[in-house]
């Protein structure tokens, strides 16, 4: 039973409501790296909000028209490219 049949949602919302639950894992993923302060450890839901806000700050200097919102959406949902790589920002 999905998050949202759970609380009696069934018009749609479900998809979109298992899906914040499923990123919402990503914050018991730990990197090895350590964050600027060296506070701790970062885990991947941290690393994938750096890289989008970065993304975002950064799109109008890129060359490639394509680099925005939706480059930064598609970031966090494909960070790791089902390798455990980080997958380049195309275009950036």
């Amino acid at each position: 039973m999905s998050a949202a049949e759970k609380i009696g949602m069934t018009d749609g919302v479900s998809e979109a409501l298992d899906f914040i639950v499923e990123i919402d894992k990503m914050k018991s993923i730990q990197r090895r790296s350590l964050t600027y302060d060296g506070s701790h450890y970062e885990n991947d839901a941290e690393h994938s909000w750096h890289l989008s806000v970065m993304a975002l700050a950064l799109a109008r200097y890129g060359r490639s028209k394509g680099a925005g919102r939706g480059r930064c959406g598609q970031n966090i949902c494909d960070d790791s490219g089902g390798r455990g790589a980080p997958r380049p920002l195309g275009g950036i």
